[in-house]
């Protein structure tokens, strides 16, 4: 039965990387643009917009030798962690009124 699991946990696994990847970048590229004076993206191309410039900067901080792959490494585990706690626990991040 493990040897079945394995396949589905190398694909699930997979998917979660690459989601917690594009989570984090798009976290970036909104703070990035917060820092710059800009609102809350709440268009499509707003977000389209943050996504790309926190893609833009990941990719720049990638090419720095011995400190970009540890970079990118905790902006993806950070956005694996925002995923997991929006799906786990949808109610933690909630503004109180």
């Amino acid at each position: 039965v493990g040897l079945l699991l394995v396949p589905v946990s190398l694909i699930a696994t997979v998917v979660l990387v690459m989601a917690g990847y594009v989570i984090g970048v798009y976290v970036l590229g909104v703070g990035v643009m917060g820092a710059g004076g800009r609102d809350l993206p709440s268009s499509l191309g707003d977000k389209a917009l943050a996504a790309f410039v926190g893609a833009i900067i990941a990719a720049i901080i990638a090419l720095v030798p011995l400190v970009g792959w540890l970079a990118v490494m905790v902006m993806t585990l950070a956005g694996i962690g925002a995923l997991v706690i929006r799906v786990l626990a949808p109610g933690f991040h909630t503004e109180m009124r």
